[in-house]
């Protein structure tokens, strides 16, 4: 690793040991780890498919985010809400990642996340990453017991409905509720039917982290 890289690890280090809430308001812990697993791989190249997906530093996504008409639309409306671009980006990293560290190893999760970028209209993409960094609804309706039932009629379904207990209920109406949001902010049947598509193909794993996810 460059010299230049083991002086970022440091100065990052001191902002751990001095100031924890800066460290993750600021994505500094994504950095470090990009920064180790870079060293990692220039050490041994062929690791590289089976290490963790570690997401893009600030500059390098914000780069990707103007590409696109999409994602200039998303980074200019981040750059206007709490924290700017920065904090609502390691916002959204966070909850990619407490998904796709769920679902397998490295190559899993870069299988995903290919499937992902391929699957899934750019539009839809763009929305997702907005969502990861929202707030739960509040006051979400607990579903009835039809609603409740239909929901754990999958082995999937009847798994978690055991695991939620007496929250179930509750938990399925949050669901509901983000995938609705998401839709209507969405705008568009046929982007949204990207992700329905893309939803479908997915393994039991990675259902159940994003329902995970999405009921918390």
């Amino acid at each position: 690793m460059s010299q230049d890289g083991f002086q970022r690890e440091t100065e990052i280090l001191g902002v751990l040991s001095t100031n924890p809430d800066q460290y993750r308001s600021q994505g500094l812990d994504v950095e470090l780890m990009q920064i180790r697993q870079d060293r990692e791989i220039s050490q041994d190249p062929e690791r590289m498919s089976s290490l963790p997906v570690i997401p893009l530093h600030e500059k390098q996504s914000l780069a990707s985010f103007q590409s696109t008409a999409e994602g200039r639309e998303l980074s200019d409306w981040w750059k206007q809400v709490d924290g700017g671009f920065a904090v609502q980006l390691a916002r959204a990293q966070s909850g990619a990642l407490s998904i796709i560290e769920r679902i397998g190893d490295g190559r899993h999760q870069r299988v995903f996340m290919t499937k992902f970028d391929r699957d899934v209209s750019e539009k839809a993409r763009y929305h997702i990453y907005n969502e990861l960094t929202m707030d739960a609804p509040s006051l979400p309706t607990p579903v009835d017991d039809a609603a409740l039932k239909a929901f754990g009629s999958s082995d999937i379904g009847a798994e978690l409905v055991r695991s939620w207990g007496a929250t179930a209920a509750g938990r399925i109406g949050l669901i509901h509720k983000r995938v609705d949001r998401f839709r209507r902010a969405l705008d568009s049947q046929a982007d949204f039917e990207t992700f329905l598509n893309w939803y479908e193909t997915l393994k039991p794993a990675e259902i159940k982290s994003i329902l995970g996810f999405l009921s918390r």
